[in-house]
């Protein structure tokens, strides 16, 4: 990643997001439930790692009415959306930190998170912390992106810089792969890991569409470094223009590509 991870970035961005996050949160909504079907049917006491709006916590408390739910976000505003859901009436939310969480030893059966990690700077720091909070056998069931998430936009942006002689990094973020994912989780103990990778298409009308969706979701690049960004004219318009001919979705519009990785794992 280029220059310093900046989580004011983060914060900032997802904050002005809250509103519109559920609105253009498809494929969250999607892995959202996803991530849910995976816990056990009495999930007892779990824990939302970056829960945002609360789609994790809907879910588990459908499934599951007398789970006993707690959330937390680095994004108060998130939390303000989350708290206003009459079917999260009662549940405990905290502005806090993957990295950092102000959670005793060994309070949850389950920990859960959906699309946060790819936020962490240090996976492995933010799985201990997971790890620590846990219960003696409990289970900690995420999903993220993976690094052929954007593929499409990549190698758009790749021509249109060499076209153009023009550079705007840093624009796209990287993602760590399932086997940085696997390492990172076993080096914070955990046991019994299964991972999948599903590859995921979206569509959307035009380049713009799709950047528009990315900042009303609070998806933003969190490194503080370099000056210039997609949003300069004559790349932004270059690639666009390559990204409709050479990865047009069949019905019209363009085609993103979300890498989901998927992963459950316990405390031995």
């Amino acid at each position: 990643m280029t220059g310093a991870f900046d989580k004011g970035i983060i914060k900032r961005a997802f904050s002005k997001a809250a509103a519109t996050y559920d609105s253009h949160s498809g494929l969250q909504g999607e892995t959202a439930r996803e991530v849910s079907a995976l816990l056990p049917l009495e999930p007892g006491v779990i824990l939302d790692a970056g829960c945002g709006t609360g789609g994790v916590m809907e879910y588990v408390k459908a499934l599951s009415p007398s789970a006993q739910v707690y959330g937390f976000d680095i994004a108060r505003a998130m939390l303000g959306i989350a708290g206003g859901k009459p079917a999260l009436k009662g549940a405990r939310l905290a502005c806090a930190d993957c990295e950092s969480l102000p959670f005793k030893d060994s309070s949850f059966d389950a920990v859960v998170s959906n699309m946060a990690y790819q936020w962490v700077e240090y996976p492995e720091g933010a799985f201990g912390e997971a790890w620590r909070v846990l219960r003696p056998g409990g289970v900690f069931i995420f999903s993220t992106l993976g690094p052929g998430t954007f593929i499409e936009l990549r190698r758009s942006i790749e021509e249109a810089e060499r076209l153009t002689g023009r550079n705007g990094l840093p624009r796209l973020m990287d993602f760590a792969d399932a086997e940085e994912l696997l390492k990172a989780l076993e080096a914070a103990g955990f046991g019994g890991i299964k991972m999948e990778e599903r590859k995921r298409e979206r569509r959307y009308n035009d380049l713009r569409e799709l950047l528009r969706t990315l900042k009303f979701i609070g998806a933003v690049n969190p490194s503080s470094g370099g000056k210039n960004t997609l949003s300069r004219g004559s790349t932004l318009k270059e690639t666009s223009k390559i990204y409709l001919t050479a990865f047009p979705y069949p019905e019209g519009g363009i085609r993103a590509t979300y890498d989901v990785i998927l992963a459950t794992a316990y405390k031995t």
